[in-house]
């Protein structure tokens, strides 16, 4: 899975957390490594309570499955049966979807549509409705043109 995996899986321990996920839990900025300066920190807590209510391990569950036990560039060819009607929304404070991560995928997908915002993070709608909502609808209104 190269460069995708951001719990680099290994002989010992493939399910346990990559050092950069460890180090950050461990300052306890897990959150805030997730979502840009610019959104609301009361936005960004409200993200970070909704997994506290979840069951232990939920973030590393999703890292988990999102870096080691799925990867997207698998599904490029079905993908590409879509025809041009995907969009990707992603945001640069997302260090878990990379501008590298995306603008791979789309050379693996035909017809995708990468669209990148300096104002989003891992949590795009949530953390910045309203930065997300300027990304948004000009991708509703190339849909709606189509």
């Amino acid at each position: 899975m190269g460069d995708f995996n951001i719990h680099p899986p290994n002989e010992d321990d493939s399910h346990e957390d990559s050092e950069i996920i460890r180090s950050i839990r461990e300052s306890g900025q897990l959150f805030e490594s997730l979502v840009p300066g610019s959104a609301s920190k009361s936005l960004g807590r409200e993200i970070e309570w909704i997994y506290m209510r979840g069951a232990p391990g939920v973030l590393a569950g999703d890292f988990n499955y999102a870096g080691i036990e799925h990867d997207i560039r698998a599904d490029g060819e079905a993908l590409s049966r879509v025809g041009h009607k995907i969009f990707l929304i992603a945001g640069d404070w997302d260090w878990s979807c990379t501008e590298e991560h995306s603008d791979e995928l789309q050379s693996l997908v035909d017809g995708l549509t990468v669209v990148r915002s300096p104002d989003l993070g891992h949590f795009p709608m949530s953390e910045n409705p309203a930065a997300f909502r300027r990304v948004l609808d000009p991708v509703l209104a190339a849909i709606e043109s189509r």
